[in-house]
């Protein structure tokens, strides 16, 4: 008899009250989520209106805050292009001052 009542309590369901712990364990960790990205969006939003930094700088300002944002294990996901991004804009940024360093001699 013992036997049949442990297979019976195993597949019980769980909980409510321990559900709902779960629950909103989980909500919680959603709202600090949010409020990191909602920092991290405002900084980056901050940064992007410096009339000092360059294109450049803010490319890599924009990669950082990513990693920083979303940790390297999710990183590479939204990192993807930006290799590419980075290495156009080192270039244009290259040309522009070549350009301006000419026309002042």
């Amino acid at each position: 008899m013992p036997n049949s009542s442990i297979a019976t309590s195993v597949t019980m369901p769980p909980d409510r009250e321990a559900l709902g712990l779960m629950t909103n364990l989980k909500l919680d960790r959603f709202k600090l989520k949010k409020q990191k990205f909602d920092e991290e969006y405002t900084e980056i939003m901050k940064k992007n209106n410096d009339a000092t930094l360059s294109l450049l700088g803010k490319v890599q300002m924009l990669k950082h805050s990513i990693v920083r944002l979303f940790g390297e294990a999710s990183k590479e996901r939204y990192l993807k292009n930006f290799d590419e991004l980075l290495a156009l804009t080192q270039a244009n940024t290259s040309t522009s001052n070549d350009l301006l360093e000419n026309f002042r001699q």
